[in-house]
């Protein structure tokens, strides 16, 4: 949301990163504008904190993500959010979970996002069709098709219509 402080966590397989180690269409333009914005971005995926971290560099957006919570951190879902959480409030102070979204392929993640008050954005890239992924998480989460809809993605986890210029960053 506008003038406060926004957290944005992305799974990385079939959500940010193809299975070819490839950027998946309109992640690279949903990062960088949510960078420019001022929003802090983290990592949190099943995969080894090595691996994710590699992923993020092959793909040229390692100066963009401050945060990994992988596997090793934990394998259970709300304690990889929960130290994700924590990170980002060791980089920008207290931080309302309402302004913390989590960006995932998968609708089972929803159910741990939204029982840690998290925003829950939900990606139809991965094994779940659009229509099923829709009619499995709650009405209140945004699902798109990929995440070349960058603008509603955008709209929602900033209440912002216009994705900003580069020198036009979020107020925290």
């Amino acid at each position: 949301m506008p003038n406060s402080k926004v957290v944005v966590f992305f799974d990385l397989t079939d959500t940010l990163i193809n299975s070819r180690g490839q950027l998946m269409p309109g992640a690279k333009e949903l990062v960088e504008a949510l960078y420019d914005a001022g929003a802090t971005l983290g990592v949190v995926t099943d995969i080894l904190d090595e691996y994710a971290r590699l992923d993020i560099r092959m793909a040229g957006l390692e100066s963009k993500f401050t945060i990994f919570a992988c596997k090793d951190t934990s394998p259970i879902e709300e304690e990889r959010l929960l130290a994700a959480l924590s990170e980002a409030e060791k980089i920008i102070g207290k931080v309302d979970r309402s302004n913390v979204h989590c960006i995932d392929d998968r609708p089972e993640r929803a159910t741990a996002a939204k029982a840690l008050g998290l925003q829950f954005i939900g990606v139809a890239t991965g094994q779940t069709g659009y229509e099923k992924f829709r009619a499995s998480i709650p009405p209140d989460c945004l699902v798109v098709n990929d995440l070349r809809d960058t603008k509603a993605i955008f709209r929602t986890i900033t209440g912002r219509e216009v994705m900003p210029s580069k020198k036009e960053k979020l107020k925290s």
